[in-house]
């Protein structure tokens, strides 16, 4: 006989809607562990790119920050550099003015001079020297363009600069010294220019007389020289083999 005082509670489970319902509850917790595995992996990734752009970013702040300093040092010695030599050339624009009224010439002649032998292509520093040493010299400042078209052609020769060239050139008409005017393309004896002339005239040239009969010599002894050089040159022309047709 049964017993009416018991309440029993039967379960029936069906096994294949138990198992897909586990299943898909496995596959949500998957997803969402994945899910989380990715978004933790983005932030790390965000993370290490923040992180390296702000080094790269630190070192080419560093790397212009350097930049900027050494322009700024650079142009810092630029700047005293230029001062420096505006300052001296105006100090030996002032010298050759006082140098030029010392001799009885204007400091517009002075200042047409040096701006001649500039424009031949000398510096400005060289052709304020060049007027100077004409005055010392006792020379006359037209003499200044021809010496320092002379002095270009011939630097190119001894490979010196023009100012080298002219200082050379100015020293051999005052001393009377030819050696080195042949280094320099010009073949002439001043000191036999000077011995012809008295021998001719019958008189002792005066010192200025001298100074323009050698610099006539040299004047001279540089178109002989571009002229032997130019004949050279269409020897050399005429004697090349022409070439097979």
């Amino acid at each position: 006989m049964a017993d009416n005082s018991k309440l029993e509670l039967v379960v029936e489970v069906d096994i294949n809607k138990a198992n897909a319902s586990i299943k898909s509850v496995n596959t949500g917790l998957s997803g969402m562990e994945q899910a989380a595995s990715k978004a933790a992996h983005g932030a790390s990734a965000g993370i290490d790119g923040m992180i390296a752009s702000m080094v790269k970013g630190a070192a080419a702040g560093n790397l212009i920050a350097e930049s900027i300093n050494k322009a700024l040092e650079w142009e810092k010695e630029w700047t005293i550099e230029a001062a420096n030599h505006a300052a001296h050339t105006d100090k030996m624009g002032m010298s050759m003015v006082a140098l030029a009224k010392a001799h009885g010439v204007t400091e517009e002649a002075a200042e047409k001079s040096a701006e001649a032998v500039r424009k031949v292509g000398f510096s400005t520093e060289d052709a304020i020297h060049a007027v100077d040493r004409l005055m010392i010299a006792d020379m006359s400042l037209s003499k200044a363009e021809g010496l320092a078209k002379v002095a270009k052609d011939a630097a190119a020769i001894e490979n010196i600069t023009p100012g080298e060239a002219l200082e050379k050139l100015l020293m051999s008409i005052e001393s009377g010294a030819s050696r080195g005017l042949r280094t320099m393309g010009i073949f002439v004896d001043l000191n036999n220019e000077v011995d012809r002339q008295e021998k001719l005239t019958g008189k002792t040239l005066g010192e200025n007389e001298i100074l323009q009969l050698r610099y006539t010599a040299v004047m001279r002894g540089r178109k002989d020289s571009r002229r032997r050089l130019r004949g050279r040159e269409a020897r050399r022309r005429r004697a090349r083999p022409w070439p097979a047709k």
